[in-house]
């Protein structure tokens, strides 16, 4: 039960990265406010998405991903 509790902790750690750098992206100009505001949103639903659905997403608020 404790890795449940550690992943999830890890889990949320990461959103606060997230959420920081893409803040830090609006700052400078790099990204909109919609832009944000989906990421944010996509955050929010990160739990109960798999990889191809959230580069989907990913593709979506800012085109297609470069390889």
């Amino acid at each position: 039960m404790k890795f449940m509790a550690d992943l999830y902790q890890d889990l949320e750690k990461l959103k606060i990265l997230f959420i920081s750098s893409y803040e830090e992206l609006l700052k400078n100009g790099k990204i909109t406010e919609g832009q944000f505001e989906a990421v944010l949103a996509l955050l929010d639903s990160v739990d109960y998405r798999d990889v191809d659905q959230l580069k989907a997403e990913l593709a979506e608020i800012f085109g297609p991903l470069e390889r």
